[in-house]
């Protein structure tokens, strides 16, 4: 056999050990592709940069044009699909500050509870659409798996763009989408109903009695979001060098950080964080954005969140990095312990999806003081991305 020559067996070992080599020499911090306008403000001065006028007041006025032809049984031919034209045009302008202002117009606009309801009955309505894109449209968000194995019972794909690569799509490492198991080109318009599933029981790591917070996170894509209602908290971690004064959730306590938030992992790494910015009150009407390299985590009040849960709109990128996870000792061993996590993700039946979003709706409008999607979803696990 030639030297220098590996034997891998089969398929599986290939792909095993490709991956393991791609993440030899995975950074420490995740790692920007791109400089935004962004980069050096803090996550509190980038709210208040978004929520003070960082708008395209074109992409404005095209989606509130949408919204205003809809007919009065939330009816229209071609929302959905023009809509999406809207978030194609915008994912075809260059990481930049012009990027940045569209999505925040697209999550502003959207988020106002009257006009997020408007496209929630659109979507409600569009199995029966004479615009067979619309059609399409509507059966991707109906096929949406991932709804619920996080803990939360109600994340909700609305809108995607195309998938095509456009002039301005970002590259990243293809190994990413396929460790991913998602199209790295296309953008997503979702909502986030911070509500925890029935049986989620997560993870004990927090010394408060009366939070839960996911794991410090960041993702592989930027994103723009905005809070519907509701009120949520947030802070933006950092890794402890000796310099700081550590503060925080998680001042001393030893995280593990991984490649990704779902198992197997490649990477587990002993890490102790700071908090940068510790619980930003952030409430109905704030928008922020992102960058891929922001290290983050929600907090929600478990107790308000049974029946007035927050609402979030969510517009991510292509994908750019691998995102990282830092995760408690005991969620890193059942990690470890529990490798096929995702395969628990399906889709929900097109009765209960259209029940969902009706009942959000209803919610949004004021018609329903309280939203519980328990009833509706009934998701059976008990795995929770939660640090409790």
């Amino acid at each position: 056999m030639p030297p220098n020559v590996l034997v891998v067996g089969n398929r599986d070992n290939f792909y095993s050990i490709l991956n393991r080599v791609i993440y030899v020499n995975i950074p420490n911090w995740p790692e920007a592709r791109e400089k935004t306008p962004m980069d050096g403000l803090t996550f509190s001065e980038i709210k208040e940069k978004l929520n003070n006028g960082y708008r395209n007041s074109n992409i404005d006025k095209r989606i509130k044009d949408i919204l205003s032809s809809v007919d009065n049984k939330n009816e229209s031919k071609s929302s959905l699909t023009e809509l999406r034209m809207i978030i194609d045009s915008v994912r075809n302008i260059p990481i930049g500050e012009e990027r940045i202002r569209c999505m925040n117009s697209i999550v502003r606009t959207l988020g106002e509870k009257e006009n997020l309801s408007i496209l929630l009955d659109i979507l409600g309505n569009a199995d029966y659409s004479e615009n067979p894109d619309d059609r399409y449209i509507v059966e991707r968000a109906k096929n949406a798996k991932m709804h619920s194995v996080y803990g939360w019972c109600g994340n909700t794909l609305l809108l995607e763009s195309t998938s095509n690569t456009l002039e301005a799509t970002q590259s990243c490492d293809p190994m990413i989408g396929n460790l991913l198991g998602n199209d790295t080109s296309t953008w997503n318009l979702t909502i986030h109903i911070w509500q925890p599933n029935t049986k989620a029981i997560g993870f004990d790591c927090l010394k408060s009695q009366n939070i839960i917070a996911e794991p410090p996170h960041s993702h592989p894509f930027d994103f723009a979001s905005c809070v519907v209602t509701g009120k949520l908290k947030q802070s933006i971690y950092e890794e402890q060098d000796g310099n700081e004064s550590p503060k925080g959730h998680y001042r001393d306590i030893e995280l593990v950080q991984v490649d990704g938030v779902w198992p197997p992992h490649n990477v587990n790494r002993p890490k102790l964080l700071y908090s940068k910015e510790n619980q930003v009150v952030i409430c109905e009407g704030d928008s922020y954005y992102m960058p891929c390299n922001m290290v983050h985590d929600v907090e929600i009040d478990p107790t308000s969140a049974l029946t007035t849960p927050a609402i979030t709109l969510f517009l991510s990128s292509e994908y750019l990095v691998m995102p990282h996870a830092f995760i408690c000792q005991s969620m890193a061993d059942y990690h470890n312990k529990n490798t096929d996590l995702k395969v628990h993700a399906k889709p929900l039946s097109s009765k209960r999806w259209h029940d969902k979003i009706k009942a959000i709706s209803s919610y949004l409008k004021g018609e329903k003081e309280t939203l519980n999607l328990n009833d509706i979803v009934e998701y059976p696990g008990d795995y929770a991305f939660f640090h409790k």
